[in-house]
């Protein structure tokens, strides 16, 4: 039996031919496993900010289930 929260940390990034990391360039999208959120992002900060808010609803459901 597989566990529910197996991948509940798990994201698929794809970053765009334009990205370019090494210089500030992030352009692409990202999807949450579990949920299937999906997020396409132009920045960074817009990346981390799907990371952020998806983990901590994850949290959230955890610790409202123990």
């Amino acid at each position: 039996m597989m566990n529910r929260w197996q991948h509940t940390g798990a994201f698929v990034l794809h970053l765009h031919p334009g990205a370019d990391p090494a210089k500030g360039r992030f352009e692409g999208h990202v999807e949450h496993v579990a949920s299937g959120q999906v997020l396409r992002f132009r920045s960074l900060e817009e990346l981390l900010a799907f990371l952020t808010r998806v983990l901590a609803e994850v949290g959230q459901q955890r610790s409202e289930d123990s």
